[in-house]
């Protein structure tokens, strides 16, 4: 097929990648049979191999942009991987498609490819190839005959290209570097806005913000995976296009993406997890694409530059962002890229922390950008998330934590503190006879007797079931089996309202007071000691628990 004597010293005199790749193009094209072609190679950074360069046929050349910078995941059982993993050359015809991952198939059909040849690119007596070369025939089935000549242009290219690929990819580190050096201020600034956000939509508004003054856009479109579709949640334009916001809000509340690569790039990116740049989608408009996709070209008008960028969490895609130029073309730098990876990154965790933030809010639309008004909203999550639903009175983990609390200070000072544990007598066979709903109004009614029985410093809370707690500090044990006693009697005399029935109730308590240095655990166990005693002694009354044992 070709010289390499004859083309040595020309590959050795190219400087740039781009005019290697464009030599390997003539090479190729000179066949006569290739269509187009990829040139992959392998980035350790990323861990995959990247589309440095490729060639398409004449309708797809406006697309040759979109897919420079592509990643072939090595773990996936695409077409490139197999042959960068194991060194082998493979010939693809479409009865092989079902062998390979999505992205094999899926450029196989779109570029209407017969055959497809993928080769690895060697240097002379290395263990990994460099990358791979994909070489495809529309009107020709190319076969396991043409790997050789093929396999030797691979060959006689990949030394300069690895030299090319090596310079351009430390050149494009130099420059995120520095584009990193001078924006990480404003980023820093951007992290402190988004931090003090708790609500979804708030979030939504500044990242389109962000997005749009930084990298000057004129539309972002902000898509999240809901169930087994992306799902349109926010859409903001720039001033000069703020006209086609009305009938964009139609086509946004009443769209969304299937995920299948049938139903739109969205949902390949989102699918695929890497982004995807469309330099001028003006020049792709004759291309065949879903009908969702042309209606959203066709609603905004005049797109140039368009890019996908997926949205991750822990390494998990979870959405994805539309960012759009409707003005100019406006492709981004790598160094822009990197950034722009960096902030989805970032407002991945924003998004969720706001929808978890919703969801234990009931959907409550804003928490504070003042900090009074943040502190406010936190005390009365912390206040919810304290008491019992049914009584009103604290819970058992407020309980554990006040007994902490209260027991460290008794401690420390020569403060006396007591307990008292009540159980309300027979409940279990008074919801038998009256059910259950009576026995709520019981429950409800006997915290209200308690509270009311006790100090307004002492600590009630419904301990589990029928059984309530009371921390009495500044108590000593006479004045605690006062205060049981009372709310004993109080009980006894209560009448209970429930529509037409009437129901009276006792209950059995025990009591104790706090020894010291005694442990939390041991100091629980003697108190329901003390309430067993009770009712092993005919339930209605109150028992003080032994002291504790030296």
């Amino acid at each position: 097929m070709i010289d390499p004597r004859a083309k040595l010293l020309r590959l050795l005199e190219t400087t740039r990648l781009e005019a290697l790749v464009q030599h390997l193009h003539d090479d190729l094209i000179a066949d006569g049979r290739v269509a187009g072609f990829e040139v992959n190679l392998h980035d350790p950074a990323r861990k995959s191999l990247v589309t440095a360069d490729l060639r398409l046929p004449g309708e797809y050349a406006g697309i040759e942009g979109t897919y420079r910078g592509f990643q072939y995941v090595l773990d996936r059982a695409d077409a490139n991987a197999s042959v960068f993993t194991s060194r082998t050359p493979l010939v693809v015809v479409s009865g092989d498609l079902d062998r390979f991952y999505e992205t094999t198939r899926m450029r196989f059909e779109r570029w209407r490819m017969r055959s497809l040849l993928v080769l690895p690119l060697l240097m002379p007596g290395a263990e990994q190839p460099i990358g791979t070369l994909t070489v495809f025939s529309r009107d020709h089935l190319l076969g396991a005959a043409d790997l050789p000549a093929f396999a030797s242009l691979a060959a006689l290219y990949a030394p300069q290209l690895k030299l090319h690929w090596e310079l351009k990819l430390g050149a494009s580190r130099s420059q995120t570097v520095e584009h990193m050096a001078t924006e990480i201020h404003q980023f820093v600034e951007y992290i402190a806005e988004m931090n003090s956000l708790t609500a979804v939509d708030q979030v939504y508004a500044s990242i389109s913000r962000e997005f749009m003054r930084r990298f000057g856009l004129d539309m972002v479109n902000i898509l999240m995976a809901e169930d087994d579709h992306l799902t349109m949640v926010h859409s903001a334009f720039s001033e000069p296009f703020a006209h086609l916001a009305a009938e964009w809000e139609q086509h946004r509340c009443s769209t969304a993406y299937s995920l299948t690569v049938h139903d739109g790039q969205s949902a390949l990116v989102y699918m695929h997890g890497q982004r995807l740049v469309v330099a001028d989608a003006q020049k792709i408009l004759h291309l065949p694409m879903s009908a969702k996709d042309r209606r959203a070209l066709e609603l905004l008008r005049t797109v140039r530059s368009f890019s996908y960028v997926p949205i991750r969490l822990h390494e998990k895609v979870i959405g994805l962002m539309w960012l759009v130029t409707l003005s100019e073309q406006r492709v981004p730098t790598e160094a822009q890229l990197t950034l722009i990876d960096l902030l989805a990154s970032f407002i991945s965790t924003a998004i969720v922390n706001a929808q978890a933030h919703m969801r234990v809010e009931e959907q409550t639309l804003q928490i504070g950008k003042l900090n009074t008004e943040l502190e406010a909203k936190v005390q009365l999550l912390d206040e919810l998330a304290r008491k019992d639903k049914l009584t009103g009175l604290n819970n058992f983990g407020a309980l554990e934590e006040e007994m902490r609390r209260r027991i460290s200070e008794a401690h420390r000072s020569p403060m006396a503190l007591s307990m008292i544990l009540v159980d309300i007598d027979h409940f279990k066979r008074f919801n038998d006879t009256f059910g259950h709903p009576a026995g709520n109004v019981v429950l409800k009614r006997v915290a209200q007797v308690i509270s009311k029985a006790v100090r307004d410093m002492d600590f009630v809370a419904r301990y589990g079931g029928e059984e309530f707690a009371v921390l009495l500090p500044h108590c000593d044990l006479p004045s605690a089996l006062a205060v049981a006693e009372r709310v004993r009697a109080d009980i006894e005399a209560a009448v209970i309202d429930n529509g037409d029935e009437r129901h009276q109730v006792t209950i059995s308590a025990g009591c104790a007071v706090l020894g010291a240095q005694e442990a939390s655990a041991d100091f629980v166990s003697r108190v329901d000691a003390a309430l067993y005693e009770s009712k092993h002694a005919g339930r209605n009354r109150v028992t003080a628990a032994s002291p504790r044992k030296p």
